[in-house]
């Protein structure tokens, strides 16, 4: 385990994911993890927050032991080793929270600087590694934890959310799902109802955009249904995400609203109802999953009915009436969730 240690406090992305699976199986690695990423993170030296103040090299330094790099892969093995759990199993969970603590003054220090002097200005072409993905990925945590800097919700968030990684036209499918969660999290979990305006207000600017992208995210997650039904956990979480943040922002924008109605929204959220609530064999997971999301679509289609009979004539017409009916037969089939929608 030690040379796995030093390849990992050397920048190697392999070694500290090697790390990270090891943390939820056994104490020694995961003490290993969390000491490699403090290491690697590190800010309080004179050097680094020269970097902080902008004095960023005019050739960047394609050595993964360079500051910059450094912190950028140990962010990215961070967030991957959250986001696939192998951070939090049982047997871990408690001594992640509390190793978590000393890096919390470390992530929002690293992802403004990334954000201000690298993707913000447009100079990640310029880099060997890869700062877009470690952003979108740590705030898809950070911001479940109400821990944000007003920045991330007036500025970072919303760049993030309308400018993919230079060179591609869209994110891949994982890093959309990070950015919709990220999203989702700010407008659910603010403390401040102005800033989370303001996030709105931003992401109003170009409504028509904004719709597209959600109904983009969703004819992307559709294509990517695996044929076994044992591997459709992650499908469910997307569409989860996706109608969670779509009936956010459609209730607290109207031109978003507006232009989502215009993209066929009607119809693809009820394509996804039909998803979440088609005849499976769910587990348990899974079946919250499925039952959260159905319950958001119908939140959605609610907030669409709101406008008129025009559009309700539109949801008979993409058969809503079998699928709400679909949904009230899993519900009642599964009691135990029903008392848990109703309370």
């Amino acid at each position: 385990m030690e040379k796995l240690i030093k390849s990992a406090r050397d920048g190697s992305f392999e070694a500290m994911m090697a790390l990270a699976s090891q943390a939820g199986k056994n104490r020694r690695a995961h003490e290993a993890f969390f000491r490699v990423m403090e290491e690697n993170l590190k800010f309080n030296t004179t050097s680094i927050q020269d970097l902080k103040r902008g004095r960023l090299p005019l050739m960047p330094s394609l050595d993964p032991k360079d500051a910059l790099n450094l912190s950028c892969t140990s962010m990215l093995a961070l967030a991957t080793g959250i986001r696939y759990k192998y951070l939090l199993q049982p047997v871990c969970i408690a001594d992640t929270a509390s190793s978590m603590l000393p890096l919390m003054p470390a992530i929002p220090f690293w992802v403004s600087l990334f954000c201000e002097h690298i993707i913000l200005p447009s100079r990640t072409l310029e880099f060997e590694f890869d700062f877009h993905k470690a952003v979108v990925l740590i705030l898809a945590w950070v911001t479940n934890q109400n821990k944000l800097q007003p920045k991330v919700l007036t500025d970072y968030l919303p760049f993030l959310w309308f400018h993919p990684p230079a060179g591609y036209t869209k994110y891949s499918l994982d890093d959309a799902q990070a950015v919709f969660t990220a999203v989702d999290h700010a407008l659910l979990g603010c403390n401040s109802t102005s800033l989370r305006d303001i996030l709105v207000r931003r992401l109003a600017e170009n409504s028509t955009l904004t719709a597209n992208l959600i109904v983009q995210f969703i004819v992307d997650v559709f294509a990517h249904v695996p044929e076994e039904s044992d591997m459709k956990l992650p499908i469910y979480q997307c569409f989860s995400t996706v109608a969670s943040s779509t009936l956010q922002l459609a209730s607290r924008s109207l031109p978003i609203h507006t232009a989502l109605l215009k993209n066929n929204s009607i119809q693809w959220m009820s394509r996804v109802l039909r998803f979440a609530t088609q005849g499976a064999r769910f587990t348990y997971v899974v079946l919250r999953v499925a039952t959260d999301c159905a319950s958001k679509c119908l939140l959605y289609i609610i907030r669409v009915m709101e406008d008129g009979h025009s559009y309700i004539r539109q949801l008979l017409g993409c058969d809503i009436l079998r699928y709400l009916l679909k949904a009230c037969r899993n519900l009642h089939a599964h009691p135990e969730l029903m008392d848990r929608e109703l309370k």
